[in-house]
């Protein structure tokens, strides 16, 4: 993620990317469906992925009490389809390092980068025409910037 905090004062929009730092290649065989269900309408299927031992590191270096857990929600417009479902995910990730940082940064930095990961499945309804996502975000911040002067 990238991160650039709204700053009137200054004149700064805030703005917020957050991009993949892997995607599973179309047809991976790992990917599997373990159990599915169809019942009132509805299709509900549990995936499972197998990691493969080049993954394995990288993965298990995010499961340490070193790197915070943080809740937060987000919304996204229901109109949108599957690009609002994924706003949604995308503010919950921007609002749980909002609320992660704002009790231990005194002052307001320019820029924040680092990586974020869903702790947990997030939970994600349908509600006024909006998505609405809860999530448990793991945070690792790369980087802080300061603005030299005001």
């Amino acid at each position: 993620f990238d991160y650039i905090p709204k700053d009137i004062d200054r004149e700064i929009d805030e703005e917020f990317s957050l991009k993949p730092v892997y995607t599973l290649p179309w047809g991976d065989q790992r990917l599997s469906v373990s159990t599915g269900a169809y019942e009132d309408g509805r299709y509900t299927a549990e995936l499972r992925y197998d990691i493969s031992e080049e993954q394995m590191p990288w993965v298990s270096s995010w499961d340490t009490n070193i790197l915070p857990d943080v809740t937060a929600a987000g919304e996204g417009s229901l109109y949108e389809g599957f690009e609002g479902k994924k706003e949604a995910i995308e503010n919950s990730v921007k609002e749980s390092l909002r609320s992660y940082l704002r009790p231990r940064i005194y002052d307001k930095p320019s820029r924040i980068s680092g990586k974020a990961r869903l702790a947990g499945i997030p939970y994600i309804i349908m509600d006024e025409g909006k998505y609405r996502c809860t999530a448990k975000i793991t945070l690792r911040i790369d980087e802080i910037l300061e603005y030299r002067a005001y």
